[in-house]
């Protein structure tokens, strides 16, 4: 019984380890097609902005790592994304237009995250 035991377990260990590389990897290459998708959606003026996404890693702890989309001029996400409140040339404040870039982006990276998770496993 002892045997048997061991042997499920052993199993059991390998599959772990199998999906953990599996959504580590499909995780990865989710977060670098997201910064892809947002280095083509982003508003453009100078390209500046669009130009300045990028993915980091980070080590969790227990084996796993998360992966961050982010702009390297990040003061500019938040006031694009929601639009914000302007001072005009007379005086009168007025409002910038939003242009929602970064959550249609997440959304799409989880589903196909999702799906291609599912159809892997």
């Amino acid at each position: 019984m002892d045997s048997l035991l061991k042997q499920l377990n052993d199993v059991l260990e390998d599959y772990i380890d199998e999906v953990d590389d599996l959504s580590n990897t499909e995780m990865k290459k989710a977060a670098q097609d997201t910064a892809k998708d947002l280095r083509s959606t982003s508003p453009r003026r100078t390209g500046r902005y669009a130009a300045a996404w990028a993915v980091k890693s980070e080590a969790l702890g227990g084996g796993a790592i998360g992966y961050t989309v982010y702009n390297k001029r990040g003061s500019l996400t938040h006031l694009l994304e929601n639009g914000h409140v302007i001072r005009n040339k007379k005086g009168d404040y007025g409002r910038a237009p939003a242009y929602p870039h970064i959550k249609p982006a997440e959304d799409r990276a989880v589903q196909k995250l999702i799906t291609d998770l599912e159809s892997k496993l």
